[in-house]
């Protein structure tokens, strides 16, 4: 695919049941959500003020440095989707270590019917790790933590 020098983009693809890749968009801006946060926390490289920097053509201005992306932590982040139903209560804290930040979405007394989003979700993680796999695992667990201490009526 053709990507101009100066650009962010993101692609949603998701795996099926089947194990099937379904593409659910690819659009012309850096991800949404927390998504530039958490990258700027991890490796201290702003997405928005590179491209400024890039597209005005004033390299000396940039945060990017030699090696710099080249570390050994990996990161990723989930969003808890919710069950149907309503909300009796949500946890306040998360017992793992390796959770960076934690931010509930959710409250008591709210309803929830069928998923409309990509974004409907009750909470987010950010975890960390040494490898994908690990960051894989991790975020399996918060996520079955939360389904299992998000109460529901």
């Amino acid at each position: 695919m053709p990507v101009e020098k100066d650009a962010i983009f993101h692609i949603e693809v998701f795996e099926n049941s089947a194990g099937q890749l379904v593409l659910c968009e690819i659009a012309c801006r850096a991800g949404g959500g927390r998504i530039v946060p958490l990258i700027e926390h991890n490796s201290h490289i702003n997405l928005y003020k590179e491209l400024l920097v890039h597209q005005i053509e004033r390299d000396e201005l940039s945060d990017l440095r030699e090696g710099q992306m080249h570390n050994d932590k990996y990161v990723g982040f989930v969003l808890t989707a919710p069950r149907q139903g309503t909300v009796v209560a949500a946890p306040k804290q998360v017992p793992f270590e390796y959770v960076d930040d934690y931010e509930i979405y959710t409250q008591a007394g709210t309803v929830y019917g069928v998923p409309n989003s990509s974004v409907f979700a009750t909470a987010f993680f950010d975890v960390h790790g040494s490898s994908v796999d690990e960051v894989s695992e991790k975020l399996a667990a918060v996520d079955n933590w939360m389904q299992h201490n998000l109460a529901y009526q």
